[in-house]
């Protein structure tokens, strides 16, 4: 997918930002609900399946209920279609992408997901501040 604004991106930056959404993903893979919770702020602010979490160990509790029950064996595809710089040390990212139940190579219209990432800088460190992600009902 075609990457927008870059240019306002610095390259290391681009690259500290896609390296944390893949964290998550590899953390997911993993069924590690600590190393995908590690990735958000301690105050971060998330919106998923409709309910509002606050605060890392709040996501690292979510998690952890859902790679025991109904991510059990999942995986995740967070493929960024766009990166902004928001200037003072934040970014956005929008990525595509969804749930891949086992054995699955693509994710079914039906898991899709479309979810909005802002980012925080800390030194070197890019954080998860806030996410929000929903359904995907067009592509």
């Amino acid at each position: 997918m075609t990457i927008q604004n870059v240019s306002a991106v610095q390259a290391d930056d681009e690259t500290a930002l896609r390296d944390a959404v893949k964290r998550t993903s590899v953390a997911w893979s993993a069924g590690d609900a600590y190393a995908f919770a590690a990735v958000f702020t301690e105050d971060t602010k998330v919106v998923i399946s409709g309910d509002y979490y606050r605060g890392r160990g709040a996501v690292d509790a979510y998690m952890t209920a859902a790679f025991s029950g109904p991510a059990k064996g999942t995986n995740v595809v967070s493929d960024p279609v766009e990166i902004s710089y928001l200037g003072g040390g934040a970014a956005l990212i929008i990525t595509e992408g969804g749930i891949l139940a086992p054995g699955e190579a693509a994710v079914p219209p039906e898991r899709a997901l479309r979810a909005t990432w802002v980012f925080n800088k800390y030194g070197e460190e890019w954080l998860i501040s806030t996410y929000h992600s929903s359904p995907i009902t067009k592509h």
